[in-house]
This record gives structure tokens, sequence and C-alpha cells, in this order.
């Protein structure tokens, strides 16, 4: 239980009027926590009666820090009349909580004590603005006779750390068997799993495919405490993708700025594997000689060979043919297309033959 004490010693005035001086007691020994203070009736120097308004509060707390959202600080302010007057309109008031305090009574006899109450729920600003609630109670009243001013009661109770955390789950559209022209769409989820609220929350990846990964989207958020956000980007494959056989890989960072503090930046991986490459060429032969009359009348042949697999073909085409290799003639082809023979297209072969 925190606890403030704060006394404000009765005023003697110079004004004559009906007056109780004061007589204080100092403490007993150094580790006395307060003083007694006792009243008798009596007189001035001269005979005459005087007045002595007081008035102490004494501020408490249920707890002595604080450490989440919503959490209840309830306070109790011991308002006790000290003096040797009647106190009216006695009010405690602290500008830190956010609720009124509640007092049963309004009057204090001389002597007369009471207990008011008030509470502060704790916010999220809080939190992030690593607030130490050092809040100020005062208390006034208007003796019957006499002058009394305000009188205060300070109580301190800290908040937490920051602890700044935040979780990344990435899931990809297509896991496997990527294909040429395949949309991946990557989903990326963001948690803030700690205390502070993150500001910029944002993604940025390293993607090993030959195109180019979208921008990311949104560009950047603010999460409080407990809530994700999802973010979203997308990638085609292209035909280089698939002639790699490799996976195509994506590797996400979720960035941050938080309130206060620090944050260790969290990644997360995704592998797509491509569609298994499948070499399959065709080939068609056809002549274009119609026909022939004497030996030595020339036959030329054209063979059309197509790329039927999923991957380039870079490597030169050669085609045997056993009637044209035992005259001692060859089958000519052209060189590879720059970049390669795609899929789906065809490369042109020629060769002649003597008739005999």
């Amino acid at each position: 239980m925190l606890r403030s004490h704060t006394r404000r010693e009765p005023d003697f005035l110079a004004e004559r009027k009906p007056f109780l001086p004061i007589q204080i007691v100092a403490p007993l020994n150094d580790k006395a926590s307060s003083w007694v203070v006792t009243f008798r009736d009596g007189n001035d120097a001269t005979g005459t009666p005087e007045v002595a308004p007081g008035i102490s509060i004494e501020k408490t707390a249920n707890r002595t820090s604080y450490s989440a959202v919503n959490d209840v600080i309830e306070y109790d302010f011991l308002v006790t009349n000290i003096g040797s007057v009647t106190l009216n309109n006695v009010v405690v008031t602290d500008s830190f909580i956010n609720s009124a305090v509640t007092c049963p009574l309004t009057t204090l006899t001389s002597g007369q004590s009471m207990t008011c109450e008030g509470e502060h729920t704790v916010t999220q600003q809080n939190i992030d603005d690593d607030i130490v609630f050092r809040n100020v109670a005062s208390v006034t009243a208007n003796p019957t006779e006499g002058t009394l001013g305000s009188v205060s009661g300070e109580l301190t109770i800290p908040g937490p750390p920051a602890n700044n955390l935040m979780t990344i789950t990435k899931v990809p559209s297509i896991t496997s068997d990527a294909d040429v022209g395949d949309t991946i769409t990557y989903t990326y989820e963001v948690e803030n799993t700690g205390n502070i609220t993150l500001n910029n929350v944002n993604m940025s990846g390293v993607h090993n495919g030959v195109g180019t990964l979208s921008a990311i989207t949104p560009t950047d958020v603010t999460l409080a405490p407990g809530v994700s956000q999802e973010f979203e980007a997308t990638y085609v494959v292209e035909q280089g993708d698939v002639d790699a056989q490799t996976d195509i890989t994506n590797i996400a960072t979720a960035e941050a700025v938080p309130v206060r503090g620090t944050i260790v930046e969290p990644t997360a991986n995704a592998a797509v594997s491509v569609i298994a490459e499948n070499r399959v060429l065709t080939l068609d032969k056809d002549t274009t000689t119609t026909d022939f009359v004497n030996v030595g009348d020339p036959i030329s042949y054209i063979y059309v060979v197509t790329n039927d697999d999923n991957v380039t073909i870079t490597a030169p085409i050669t085609i045997a043919d056993d009637v044209i290799n035992a005259a001692g003639g060859n089958v000519s082809c052209p060189a590879i297309p720059v970049g390669g023979l795609l899929p789906g297209i065809s490369l042109a072969c020629t060769a002649s033959y003597s008739v005999t």
C-alpha cells in the first residue's frame, strides 16, 4: 500500500476571534511516521481567544505499480480536520486520475476524519509514455473562522518497462509446382505481441525470383499491443524460374519503430518449388523435292525441331540421319537463338542427298 501524508498546520491569525490553540508534539523517535497533534482551550498572551483552522490529507493506493492497460488503481484520501474550528465545503481534487473523487461528507468538525475515494484506469498512452504516476491530490475547505489554504498529498506509482515484440507469419498461395505465368500471392501477418505501440510497421524482403516482386501493401501502419495487420505482395513466375529448377525463395522482415525502447525485427522465409523439368523434343522431317529423274539429282530435306519441354534449351541441336550420314553428308542446324530455344519454339535444320 502506497501512502502519502501531507499536513497543513493551523494558521494563527492576527485577527482576534474565538480560538483553540494548537500544540504539536514531536515524534518519539526518528523512525516515527507522523506527528501527534493535540488541541486545548486557551487564550493568547493578552487573554484574547484566537482560532486555528487546519486540515491534513493522507493519500493511499491499492497497488505500488501498474503493468497493463485497464489496470485500475484505487485511491483513498483520508482527510482530517486538525484545526480547532469546523470546516465547510471540503473538496478533494486530483487532476491526474480519470475519475471524480467522491467524499461522504462536505463538513468536518474539529478532529473529525473522512475517507474519500477515486480511481484511475491505466491507458495504453500511459504505458507508451512511460508515465510514472506522480499525482497530487489537493483538499480545500472553508473554515467557520479564519482562513485555510489548499493542502496537497503526492503519491508515486511506476509503470512497466518497455517489452517490444512482434511476430510475422508468411503464407504463399502456391507452395509447389509453380509454372510459368503462375501468380504467387504472399500474405504476411504481423502482430504486436509486446506492450508498447509500434509505429511505421512495414515489410521488406529479399526475393530470388528472376522477375520482380510487387510492392508490399500497405506501406506502413501503427499497431497497438495485441493488434495484427496483413500485408500482401505478388510475384508472377517467369521462364527463368522454371529453367533454374530451384525453389523461389522469399525472406521477409517486419520493421517497426517503437514509441520507446528498441525492437528485434523478426523474419519469415517461404520457399515455392517450381514444376519439374520434362525434356521433350519433337522432330518432323519433310522434303521440298517432289521428284527426281537422274542419278545425282539432289533431294532437299528439312527437319523441324520443336521444344516441347517446359525449360529452355541452351545446348546446340544436332540431328543424325542414317541415310544422309551414310552418303557422307550431315544435317545442318543453325545456332540456338540468343537466350535459348524457349518452350514451344521450333528450329529448322536442313540436309541434301544425291540420288544414286
